[in-house]
């Protein structure tokens, strides 16, 4: 089935990565694909540990997408789209992908909404996490759980730099 976490708020992520650990308490196989991040975080650390899951992530520069120059942007999504298109030629060997801020990826047109359509048909045998904002109607028509984090307070909203543990 596909699960979806989307929305402003926090808590998108570790949400996602709950029924990630749910899945390798059951012994299966779990591949991890972060868009958009650069594999440094915590959980990624940790994952990284574990016998049944594969991670993949790809180096990312120190902006956000919107403050890159032409070809940076241009660099970035090509890798980004390799993440996916990993996760398509690999999928048969799970039974659980996250697909962590590919709604994000989706809207700034890095990967195509006809090919995520695809990979989602394609792979229904298996639970699919997709988190990130604003997913469209078509993909929301897809999900089978959705859930939406709204944002009501957070600490960037002061300014506060990200906290390790926390944040990342």
């Amino acid at each position: 089935m596909l699960h979806i976490y989307h929305g402003d708020g926090k808590g998108k992520t570790t949400a996602a990565l709950g029924l990630v650990m749910r899945e390798l308490g059951h012994a299966q196989k779990v591949l991890v694909v972060q868009f958009l991040k650069d594999g440094k975080s915590g959980e990624i650390s940790f994952l990284k540990q574990q016998p049944l899951v594969t991670c993949l992530y790809s180096p990312m520069p120190k902006l956000f997408y919107y403050q890159m120059g032409q070809e940076m942007r241009v660099t970035t999504a090509l890798s980004q789209h390799a993440l996916f298109e990993t996760a398509e030629q690999t999928a048969a060997q799970y039974a659980c992908i996250l697909l962590d801020e590919a709604l994000d990826a989706l809207q700034l047109g890095i990967l195509q909404e006809i090919e995520m359509l695809a990979f989602l048909n394609a792979n229904k045998a298996r639970e699919i996490i997709l988190t990130g904002r604003n997913p469209s109607k078509n993909i929301l028509a897809c999900g089978d759980y959705i859930t939406q984090m709204k944002m009501e307070k957070h600490p960037y909203q002061k300014q506060q730099a990200p906290r390790k543990g926390v944040e990342y």
